[in-house]
């Protein structure tokens, strides 16, 4: 979807120069619709970005930080696919460049809802004015900001959490009134489209709303000192190089710490049964508490990415029938309507629970050695022994 968290004024380019584009918003080079001061500091923020060298250097490092962002928030459908390639076709042009900008973005959304020429005309009308309004508002609480961003990258200085979670306090309401504009100009469209355009501009705002809702959760962490250079993309930029090296010594000393704590426990296989991605924990859980050699953590490995494609298979051809199912769950006017619907979700998860069942018997049968397999019979002879005297002394 056309939202403005990939364009002029664009919060969701928050990567780099991206908070540099908020405050050019269409028709900045046109003085007339510019109130002189304001022009002024948006010249001057210029100069700042123009100081850091060439914007194609610039650009690819935006580019690439866009690319690890989407990844790390797992913002991989086909219409986030659609946003980031325009993020990026436009990242391409500098900002001081509104209206270049602008031909790319307006001829990729005309083609991708195959607007008329009175269609793509009301749309650039309305986000041009949306655009501006949202400057006009927030233009003096993101103009220090967006100086500092680029000041910063101009010294080739890596951004630090404590300079973050100083700027976060500034998103929230621009994020909100963005979003807002988006959904007006949304509207106006959806009244001139044919029902097949609507259907498609309606599954790009569900994404556009995901990343929003995402963005306001980055915030919040931001706003408590909780940053780091993967969060805006940063892994591979030059600048931010030392920083990135302590995050992964950090991360690898924490990912440890946090396996080791894990292997201990038994997951509890109620709760992992249907949730494919906790599988793998289960497995190293198995691995560890059984003692298997290199061999057999192979055979095991082998065995959950067998049973892990089964799952996968299965939600892709059942997940637009589950998703269905659980937003009715979720909006169920009736405590008897909302159990059916849990009745029902449980129904369609009920084959990843039995693909995790067959995960478990293909481990103890074809992985363990025969001594191994008496650890699991003495347990669970311990366990029913366990569930004999519960139940005498329910009795007395």
């Amino acid at each position: 979807m056309f939202d403005m968290h990939m364009r002029k004024p664009g919060l969701q380019r928050w990567v780099l120069l991206g908070l540099l584009v908020f405050a050019w918003p269409a028709g900045a080079d046109e003085p007339e619709q510019v109130p002189p001061g304001m022009l002024k500091e948006m010249r001057q923020m210029e100069e700042q970005a123009k100081a850091m060298g060439s914007w194609e250097s610039e650009s690819q490092r935006i580019i690439d930080a866009h690319k690890n962002v989407f990844a790390k928030n797992g913002w991989n459908s086909e219409a986030d696919q659609f946003s980031l390639d325009l993020i990026n076709q436009v990242s391409q042009i500098a900002p001081w460049h509104p209206h270049e900008r602008e031909e790319v973005f307006f001829n990729a959304i005309q083609v991708r809802y195959g607007m008329t020429h009175d269609q793509r005309t009301m749309v650039a009308r309305e986000m041009r004015t949306e655009s501006m309004g949202v400057a006009m508002r927030h233009f003096k609480e993101m103009m220090p900001v967006v100086l500092e961003i680029a000041q910063t990258r101009a010294r080739q200085e890596p951004f630090t959490a404590e300079q973050v979670q100083k700027w976060s306090g500034h998103f929230k309401p621009i994020m909100d009134d963005m979003l807002s504009s988006v959904q007006r100009v949304e509207q106006k469209l959806r009244k001139t489209m044919t029902p097949e355009q609507r259907e498609l501009l309606e599954n790009d705002m569900k994404d556009v709303l995901k990343r929003h809702r995402d963005f306001e959760k980055m915030v919040k962490g931001w706003e408590a000192g909780n940053w780091n250079p993967t969060d805006w993309g940063l892994d591979n930029d030059p600048i931010h190089a030392a920083s990135m090296a302590e995050y992964r010594a950090k991360e690898a000393e924490r990912t440890q710490l946090v396996d080791a704590a894990l292997l201990k426990t038994k997951p509890d296989l109620g709760e992992i049964a249907s949730d494919e991605s906790a599988w793998e924990r289960y497995v190293k859980w198995f691995c560890n508490y059984y003692k298997c050699n290199d061999q057999q953590r192979g055979m095991a490995r082998s065995i959950l990415e067998s049973c892990r494609r089964q799952a996968v298979d299965y939600l892709g051809a059942r997940r637009k029938e589950m998703e269905k199912v659980e937003q009715l769950s979720r909006t169920a006017e009736s405590e008897a309507s909302r159990k059916y619907h849990a009745a029902e979700l449980a129904r369609l998860q009920k084959p990843i629970a039995t693909i995790f069942e067959s995960l478990c018997a293909r481990l103890e049968k074809q992985v363990l050695t025969r001594e191994q397999r008496q650890l699991i019979d003495a347990g669970r002879t311990k366990q029913a022994q366990q569930q004999a005297n519960k139940d005498l002394a329910a009795k007395k």
